[in-house]
C-alpha cells in the first residue's frame, strides 16, 4: 500500500529542480498532483510525465506573490478532486523572477530583487497558506510542508536577501504549527543545502561574474568544492528531498509538527 494513496497535494514551483523531485515522490506514493508554476509550459510537461506512472496531475498557471492566482489555484484543485490534503510551498527565487538569481553583497542588493525575493519566498508561502488553511481546518486535517534553504541558518557573503527570506519561512512555519495542531494539522520546514539544480547553476554563474572569475566557465567545480565541505561530501537530489517531503506529509509523521529539517550539511 502506497503512503499518499488517494491524497491530493499542491505543489508550487513544482515544473523545475527541488519541485519537481518533489512531485515525482509524491507521484510514486500514489498522490495525486497539482503542479503550481508560474511556468505553464513547464508545469504541463511535468505532468506528462508524472501521468506516465498513472496518476493524475494537473498544471496550473500560478505566480504565487498574487493572491487571486493562489485563490483560482486552490479553487481549481477543489474543483478538480474535491479535497486538499497537503501543501508543499517550494516556489522559490534569488532576484526577480525572470532573472532567477541576483547575487550581491548585502548593503548592495538592488531593492527590485529584495522585494521580488520577499514576495517570493514568504509572501508566497503566506498567501498559499491563507488559502489552503481553511480547508484543513474544515476537514481537520492536513500537512503543510515548507521548503527553505540552509541559507537560512548562516550568513551569506553574496546572497543576504535569499537567507534571510528562508529564516522567515522557518519562523513563519513555527507559527503555524503552534495554531494548527488542536485542527489535526501540521507544518515542517525542510531546508535542502547542496542540490544541484538551475537555481545552483545560474547563481554560480552570476557569481563569478562578480566575485570568482576563476569559476565562471566552470560553475560546477564551485559547487562540488561546497560539496567537498560538508559533512556526508555528497549533493543532496531532488529526490532526497521529494523522499523527506513525503515522509513528513505521510501518516508517519503525525506527531511532528514545528520541526525544521536541514538536509546536507
Amino acid at each position: 500500500m502506497r503512503r499518499l494513496a488517494g491524497k491530493v497535494v499542491i505543489v508550487t514551483g513544482g515544473s523545475r529542480g527541488i519541485g519537481r523531485g518533489i512531485a515525482q515522490a509524491f507521484t510514486m506514493e500514489g498522490a495525486n498532483v497539482v503542479i503550481a508554476d508560474i511556468r505553464l509550459d513547464l508545469a504541463k510537461e511535468t505532468v506528462r510525465e508524472l501521468e506516465a506512472s498513472g496518476q493524475k496531475a494537473i498544471a496550473v498557471k500560478t505566480d504565487v506573490r498574487k493572491s487571486r492566482e493562489v485563490k483560482e489555484m486552490v479553487e481549481e484543485t477543489l474543483h478538480t478532486f474535491g479535497k486538499l490534503d497537503v501543501l508543499v510551498n517550494n516556489a522559490g527565487v534569488v532576484g526577480v523572477p525572470k532573472d532567477i538569481v541576483h547575487v550581491a553583497l548585502p548593503w548592495e542588493v538592488e531593492e527590485v530583487h529584495w522585494d521580488a525575493t520577499f514576495d517570493v519566498n514568504i509572501k508566497g508561502t503566506y498567501l498559499c497558506c491563507k488559502q489552503v488553511i481553511p480547508h484543513m481546518i474544515n476537514q481537520k486535517s492536513g500537512k503543510i510542508v515548507n521548503i527553505a534553504s540552509g541559507a537560512a541558518l548562516s550568513g551569506s557573503r553574496f546572497i543576504a536577501h535569499y537567507g534571510a527570506s528562508k529564516a522567515a519561512v522557518v519562523n513563519y512555519t513555527l507559527s503555524l504549527a503552534l495554531c494548527l495542531g488542536e485542527y489535526g494539522i501540521t507544518a515542517n520546514t525542510i531546508l535542502p543545502n547542496l542540490v544541484w539544480t538551475d537555481l545552483w547553476k545560474k547563481g554560480v554563474q552570476v557569481g563569478a561574474e562578480k566575485f570568482h572569475p576563476e569559476f565562471k566557465a566552470r560553475p560546477k567545480s564551485f559547487f562540488d568544492q561546497q560539496v567537498e565541505r560538508t559533512r556526508l561530501k555528497r549533493a543532496t537530489t531532488p529526490e532526497n528531498i521529494g523522499s523527506l517531503a513525503v515522509f513528513l506529509a505521510s501518516k508517519d509523521a503525525d506527531d511532528i509538527t514545528g520541526q525544521w529539517i536541514l538536509v546536507g550539511r
